[in-house]
């Protein structure tokens, strides 16, 4: 039976893109933040006890659980390119985004924790503190051998200097020899303490406030502020829980006992020595009491316990009444916050349960808003489709066909957004990305969910219940269905299926006996299709809808020109804050050129990205082609990130039908022995009696890939798949024997 939609909900289902409903999240991801040494205790807890908890607890709520601690799953590459705090808030930024419920718990206990070096400072700072250097006799050398001018950083308008790679620095840092290595640590340390040091003074010395607080700030504290102190974070404090603690008279034990470096900051000196640095404990207690007036009071927990010689001792009486407290805490909130966040899922289920039409477009439109956020137009094949799909007396269907990476789903996309716009908001699109969902995977699905739309939107159109589980006569009719439509309804409706080749073969899908040849008034489909597809979809349809007389209902959809390539650069240069020097945008351009293609160049600028303005042409090396390209960028992935991981990692993604959840993935990946001893060739699992691999160890790679990757719902779980076929392609390719 039809169904009866709100006009809200309607307007969807005839096409509009804007204000969609989300799909709320089925993923618990918990950022653990904290100084390591002095919350082990606590952290163990969680990961050896309430880990296996709540995920079953989550499971049994058809969630899935998952726990972001940094302590474990960061190669020594992010400490060589000084990008840990950058890893760590992005994965803040990852939780916050897509965590159902709580997404951040932050332990702050007497220790501010570690200040790295920054990775960016803005070129006024770097020379008002280098003339405050000179003017005072202050030695400013470390800071001149570390950091360089970076003029393609626009970030504050004139440059940034960022600090070279330690190996560039110290090259016997990477070095095989353990004797070179253990001098080259040495001599990192003192070159970073140096550092350290001379940027503080001389920050205080000429900035205030927040400017100077810059160059002193924690990893904790930026973590602190990414999640809910700053005032964009702000409203995520409903899901954030702070637990502070305090261990009375800790100063007393400060001089003298070695047990007290795991639970206060100090400064060490060159002879061993070190001293307990107070002013680090004002930034801790300015930290503290900003987080408690913003942190919602349930969601505080704050503990006071006599500090021991050795710090805490969870044999003592105090110190384990404490702990078991901890872990009821810890465990109620987190739960209190999980069942706020299932009570929304469980509406949102039953409400798309009982409406699975709606639920299939909401999911095709949030995909199509997804391909328009990195799309650059291409206004005269856009004029093209438009003029031959108002010629309504056209009435073969529209094929739009060319190369794979040329950009036929983003074009599409832009039709879709702005068809209704192109027909004075009259006409109702209906459409789908085929291969996108499970309903979309066989054209007999794909059939039953558009006749199943059509008969929602036009009650007039009168098809038989029975009908809809029964292909041949979906196939037989779906021509007499089109007409019933044109018959009963006054607007256009334009039928858009996008990458026909990607239907499986099921059901005579690429026979195309299914498709009507000729198309009643008021009514068009257009279809998508690769040039070179190996089912020979195009020629297909050349040979059952071609006219001689008419060539017109095929398009072909071009190699970018180099014009509209500057253009894009140009833009994503701007947005991303940034330059190429002269002749590192020629070698790009130039490149480009060659094929062409919008995902080469897409691939291209995001490497150009990471261009310095001190990087030579020489140190250089852009691919000449799509699938070559495709591989250069798969490859940097391997060496960046581990080459089992990333292999095994891309492959299990690829060779599920419909994507899978991250859980799903990491579960995969936690069972398969090559990639586990891969990773744990570089620490200890913190668990050794549940080995799996640290969550962040898969979302940095995920993080690289970034816009090759869609997230979409199967089963009303979140899967992640690729977003361009070329990629699952060039994987099974390369990777076949994975």
């Amino acid at each position: 039976m039809p169904i009866s939609y709100s006009p809200e909900d309607r307007a969807f289902l005839e096409g509009k893109l804007e204000n969609l409903p989300k799909f709320n999240s089925r993923i618990v991801r918990i950022f653990l933040s904290s100084t390591f040494t002095d919350t082990k205790l606590e952290r163990d807890i969680i990961l050896k006890e309430l880990y296996p908890h709540f995920r079953s607890f989550c499971e049994s709520l058809k969630l899935e659980f998952q726990l972001v601690d940094m302590r474990w799953g960061i190669k020594d590459d992010a400490r060589s390119d000084h990008s840990t705090e950058k890893l760590c808030l992005r994965e803040i930024r990852n939780c916050v985004q897509y965590s159902a419920g709580p997404n951040f718990v932050v332990f702050l206990c007497d220790k501010y924790g570690y200040d790295p070096i920054r990775t960016e400072i803005p070129k006024f700072d770097y020379m008002s503190m280098e003339t405050v250097a000179r003017n005072s006799g202050i030695d400013f050398s470390s800071v001149t051998k570390l950091y360089k001018l970076d003029e393609n950083n626009l970030e504050k308008g004139t440059g940034m200097y960022i600090p070279l790679k330690i190996p560039q620095v110290i090259p016997d840092f990477e070095s095989r020899s353990p004797e070179k290595k253990a001098v080259a640590e040495k001599e990192w340390d003192t070159l970073f303490n140096e550092v350290q040091k001379t940027l503080k003074l001389l920050a205080h010395r000429k900035f205030q406030g927040e400017q100077a607080h810059y160059y002193e700030k924690s990893v904790t504290e930026a973590e602190v502020q990414c999640a809910f102190v700053d005032k964009d974070s702000q409203k995520n404090k409903d899901s954030c829980i702070l637990f502070t603690r305090k261990l009375k008279d800790v100063n007393h034990f400060a001089n003298g006992n070695a047990a007290m470096t795991n639970f206060l900051d100090f400064d060490w000196f060159p002879d061993g020595s070190k001293r307990q640095n107070l002013s680090k404990q004002k930034l801790l207690e300015s930290l503290k009491t900003k987080a408690k007036g913003i942190i919602e009071p349930q969601n505080h927990f704050d503990y006071e316990i006599d500090c021991l010689a050795t710090g805490i001792d969870s044999s003592h009486p105090e110190h384990k009444a404490y702990l078991d407290q901890f872990k009821n805490d810890f465990t109620e909130s987190v739960k209190r916050l999980i069942l706020r966040q299932a009570e929304i899922s469980r509406k949102q289920k039953a409400a798309f349960e009982r409406n699975p039409v709606l639920s299939e477009v909401v999911q095709h439109a949030h995909f199509c808003n997804n391909c328009l956020k990195t799309y650059f137009p291409r206004p005269d094949i856009e004029k093209r489709i438009f003029d031959t799909l108002k010629n309504f007396s056209n009435n073969v269907p529209i094929v739009i066909f060319g190369d794979s990476g040329s950009g036929k789903t983003s074009i599409i996309s832009s039709v879709i957004k702005t068809l209704r716009e192109n027909f004075n908001y009259t006409a109702i699109c209906i459409y789908r990305f085929l291969g996108t969902t499970a309903a979309t995977a066989q054209i007999s699905t794909v059939l039953k969910s558009i006749v199943s739309q059509i008969r929602d939107l036009f009650p007039a159109v009168r098809i038989p219940e029975q009908a809809l589980d029964d292909f041949a006569w979906l196939s037989e009719n779906f021509g007499n269905v089109l007409e019933d439509v044109s018959k009963n309804v006054r607007q256009e409706v334009v039928i858009i299926l996008d990458s026909v080749d990607e239907l499986l073969v099921n059901d005579g899908a690429h026979k195309f006996i299914w498709l009507p040849k000729m198309l009643p008034e008021k009514v068009q489909i257009i279809l998508t299709v690769d040039r070179l597809d190996i089912n020979r979809c195009l020629d297909t349809l050349t040979l059952s809808l071609n006219r001689k007389d008419n060539m017109s209902n095929f398009i072909f959809v071009p190699p970018m020109p180099i014009d509209m390539g500057e253009k894009i650069v140009e833009t994503r240069l701007q947005v991303a804050c940034r330059k190429l020097q002269t002749e590192q945008q020629k070698y790009l351009l130039d490149s480009f050129r060659v094929t062409g293609s919008p995902l080469y160049l897409k691939l291209a600028l995001e490497e150009a990205l990471t261009w310095h303005s001190f990087t030579k042409l020489r140190e250089i090396n852009l691919a000449r082609s799509t699938a070559e390209i495709i591989e250069q960028f798969l490859k940097k992935l391997e060496t960046k990130y581990g080459s089992i991981l990333v292999k095994k990692a891309l492959s299990y993604l690829v060779a599920a039908k419909f994507g899978l959840s991250e859980t799903e993935l990491e579960d995969i990946l936690s069972l398969d022995n090559d990639v586990l001893n891969e990773l744990y060739q570089y620490w200890a699992p913190p668990d050794p009696n549940m080995v799996r691999i640290p969550p962040v160890a898969w979302s940095r790679v995920k993080n690289d890939l970034a816009d090759q990757l869609v997230e979409r719902q199967v089963d009303r779980t979140n899967v992640l798949a690729f977003l361009h076929k070329q990629f699952p392609g060039n994987i099974r390719e390369n990777w076949a024997t994975v």
